[in-house]
């Protein structure tokens, strides 16, 4: 945790303002993660489930503070990559 924390801490400084910030986890807390990045609406979780190209599911989750753009930004993004189709939300 401590290492994703300081991975989004860095994010959070340095990436364009209105960038949405994903990590791909399924036991870590969104919500703390977020934390760590000083702008935790805009932070998502995208799990990928695997083996992607027979199951073409992304799991996206909020953490606390996620806003409602940030989660449609995601599902935009999902809906584009190639081994994804449709609506699973």
């Amino acid at each position: 945790m401590e290492l994703k924390q300081g991975l989004f801490k860095e994010l959070g400084e340095y990436a364009p303002e209105h960038a949405v910030l994903a990590t791909n986890t399924s036991t870590m807390s969104i919500s703390k993660i977020a934390e760590a990045s000083n702008r935790p609406e805009q932070v998502i979780g995208m799990h990928f489930f695997t083996p992607i190209p027979l199951l073409r599911l992304i799991e996206l989750i909020k953490g606390e503070k996620t806003s409602q753009e940030a989660f449609d930004i995601g599902v935009a993004i999902g809906q584009k990559l190639p081994a994804l189709k449709g609506k699973r939300y």
